[in-house]
């Protein structure tokens, strides 16, 4: 069973937008509007209409995207933290120093 709701836009009806009217609904000018559909090359339809999809896309970009990058960046820094604090991770710098200590003691001829 479905549950009907309230809506001013028809059910059956792909929701369009014009340049003006959006850019009043989204809260920017009709120039940055129109600047953005350009920049992602979001056609309009033969009635000169943009669907929400490409209003959304063209002033957020790929928001979720760029979410899970950073979400994916702050993991593998806290993961290095935690392994530098745990001692899991080795001084390139020392380790280098050991094993050449131990080059010069294993080799007889000096």
């Amino acid at each position: 069973m479905s549950v009907q709701t309230k809506s001013n836009v028809p059910q059956s009806v792909v929701l369009k937008w014009n340049i003006v009217k959006a850019a009043t609904e989204f809260g920017v000018s009709k120039d940055t509007l129109k600047k953005s559909l350009n920049q992602i090359s979001a056609p309009a339809d033969s009635d000169g209409l943009y669907s929400t999809q490409q209003i959304c896309e063209a002033l957020f970009g790929a928001m979720h995207q760029e979410k899970l990058r950073t979400q994916r960046q702050i993991t593998e820094r806290i993961t290095l933290e935690n392994q530098i604090t745990r001692g899991e991770v080795l001084n390139r710098a020392e380790l280098a120093k050991v094993l050449a200590q131990v080059a010069d003691a294993s080799n007889p001829e000096n």
